[in-house]
């Protein structure tokens, strides 16, 4: 017993060293890439705008987040910098993010923060890369916990037993280098990409599946989804017996998918007090899809040809998404209990101590035990 009490005071020393160090990184600012705090005090003189002083926790989210997958001495194999090009890590962040959130081109994104137009373009895409390959995870099936309380947000919302709403909108694009460029072509007459968005109650993307061109139909891209394939193989891997996956009329009517019905002018009083339910509990994937248009305004018309880019892209704003959202969600928790704005940053340093703390302690009891 006292050796275990012994290896649990050992376990908070180091954990305490380690956020004092972290801790002082964010006071000195140091501009080593390990420093997930850097970006909280670096804000270019050309770049001190409302925008990007809203972005400024996002920024320090995402460098917290990919801290584990840029390192020193693999920096210029994992950031891609095979020119040996001397530009920090923060500055791409910072021109990255800001590239997403408006639609500035990239001449004047090059010139805002002291770049050639190129090397913004070729940052640009590593970084969504980078997001795409190491932070997909932000964007999971909900299960277990997360499951419950997208169940309880659509049951308050009206419609109970609901696991994910689904919807499909159109991101603008240029015309693509493809063998059939027509085929992006949509019934509005712009070229454009299909994103089907999966999301829970909390307005927090589950799936999403870009890429489709802007001809097909809603219900054909959700057919040749990742998700649409799993509910015709195996649907209760998804979806749990009793449950499912509401969507617009659009959609194929399936056990596992609800969706209104077709109004020809005799529907009865049931049928159009389902139809209000549903559309009522269903309306939070249009939120989120606006959300996330008006935040990374760049998805209202991607300047992009190659549809790898165009999907990483669009991908990336998603995990973003989902990373600000968060991010708002422990954001109101303090506000619920009357917290200081000023206190918010020292609150997140103490309760991701507290994460790491508990992670830690509970590794070594597990291992203990074994």
């Amino acid at each position: 017993m006292c050796f275990l009490f012994l290896l649990v005071f050992v376990v908070v020393v180091f954990s305490f060293i380690q956020f004092g160090i972290n801790f002082s990184l964010a006071i000195l600012g140091d501009s080593s890439p390990s420093n997930v705090f850097v970006c909280l005090s670096y804000i270019p003189k050309q770049t001190k705008t409302q925008h990007v002083h809203k972005t400024i926790d996002l920024q320090y989210n995402v460098i917290k987040c990919m801290k584990l997958y840029i390192k020193r001495k693999h920096r210029n194999v994992l950031w891609g910098h095979s020119l040996y090009t001397k530009v920090p890590l923060t500055n791409s962040i910072l021109a990255s993010l800001w590239t997403l959130s408006n639609q500035e081109s990239y001449r004047g994104v090059a010139d805002r923060f002291n770049l050639t137009k190129s090397t913004v373009s070729k940052h640009l895409h590593e970084f969504c890369s980078l997001l795409r390959t190491h932070l997909s995870h932000y964007i999971s099936w909900p299960r277990g916990e997360a499951l419950h309380m997208s169940q309880l947000g659509f049951e308050t919302a009206g419609f109970p037993n609901t696991v994910c709403a689904v919807d499909g909108c159109h991101i603008p694009i240029v015309k693509p280098h493809c063998e059939n460029p027509v085929a992006y072509i949509n019934r509005k007459q712009f070229y454009s990409v299909i994103l089907t968005g999966f999301c829970d109650s909390q307005r927090r993307f589950c799936h999403v599946s870009v890429g489709h061109p802007g001809s097909w139909h809603d219900s054909r891209a959700f057919r040749l989804s990742e998700v649409g394939r799993l509910l015709e193989e195996d649907p209760h891997s998804l979806v749990p017996e009793g449950m499912h996956i509401i969507g617009d009329s659009a959609y194929p009517l399936l056990l596992q998918l609800m969706k209104p019905y077709r109004d020809n002018g005799h529907l009865t009083v049931r049928q159009r007090r389902f139809n209000k339910k549903l559309n009522s509990a269903r309306v939070v994937i249009e939120h989120t899809l606006g959300i996330l248009k008006t935040k990374f305004r760049r998805l209202k018309c991607l300047q992009m040809k190659d549809l790898k880019n165009i999907s990483s892209t669009v991908t990336a704003c998603c995990i973003l998404h989902n990373i600000w959202a968060a991010l708002v969600t422990l954001k109101q928790l303090f506000s619920f209990l009357n917290v200081p704005q000023k206190r918010h940053r020292m609150l997140i340093l103490f309760v991701s101590f507290c994460v790491f703390l508990w992670r830690d302690l509970v590794a070594l009891l597990l291992g203990w035990c074994c």
